[in-house]
């Protein structure tokens, strides 16, 4: 079976968070493994209970996935926890990773990071769109007489 003995959770886009994680040297076939990725807004109590299901069918080989599930929800003052499945698919024993669940943090050390959530905020919130002005019609004083 699978060791996981690593897994991040980082965030460099507000549509996204990216997992990445890293497996104990084995001499298994990573291609005969399934991975099934859960998330939760708690840590939980044991096993997979609160925690729902993101994306099954992700292969062990990548050693990353992006949820994209996110996407319009994410805030970065918000804990996501993660843990992951992994499942043998010649004999279908499972076993959920790691027993303490991994999170994203609300504040992070990482000033890059911080610096491109900010950056893309402040061009989404302040940026987008165009700028246009009112203008109330003259209906006192004298009048153009060319117009």
């Amino acid at each position: 079976m699978l060791t996981l003995t690593s897994l991040d959770i980082t965030s460099y886009d507000v549509n996204k968070l990216t997992l990445t994680w890293d497996l104990d040297d084995t001499a298994e076939v990573l291609s005969g493994y399934s991975i099934s990725v859960y998330r939760s807004e708690n840590p939980g109590i044991s096993g997979l209970l609160g925690f729902d299901l993101v994306e099954a069918g992700v292969s062990a080989t990548l050693y990353n996935y992006d949820d994209y599930s996110i996407s319009g929800i994410f805030d970065p003052m918000r804990i996501w926890y993660y843990k992951l499945k992994f499942i043998n698919i010649a004999s279908l024993v499972e076993s959920v990773q790691p027993n303490t669940p991994s999170f994203r943090k609300a504040t992070t050390t990482d000033k890059a990071a911080l610096e491109i959530v900010r950056q893309k905020g402040i061009a989404l919130n302040q940026y987008s769109g165009r700028d246009f002005f009112i203008i109330k019609k003259r209906t006192y004083g004298t009048h153009c007489s060319l117009c």
